[in-house]
């Protein structure tokens, strides 16, 4: 049984958008289906300045959020 949460995201995401979705979507998933793991994948596109990515996040939004 596997379960898969994608949020997209607006060009431009900030690390302040970025924390509170993810408080906002987590809460939810945690209240949910009561996981016991819950594994964040974050590519390095999702940083700014990266080539492939167009969001403006920095290493310090990513952490908050682990």
């Amino acid at each position: 049984m596997g379960y898969a949460i994608n949020v997209p995201f607006l060009n431009g995401l900030d690390d302040i958008s970025f924390i509170e979705t993810y408080k906002t979507v987590m809460e939810a998933v945690r209240q949910r289906f009561r996981p016991e793991v819950v594994v964040l994948q974050c590519g390095a596109d999702s940083l700014a300045y990266d080539k492939l990515g167009t969001y403006n996040t920095t290493l310090r939004g990513h952490g908050a959020c682990v």
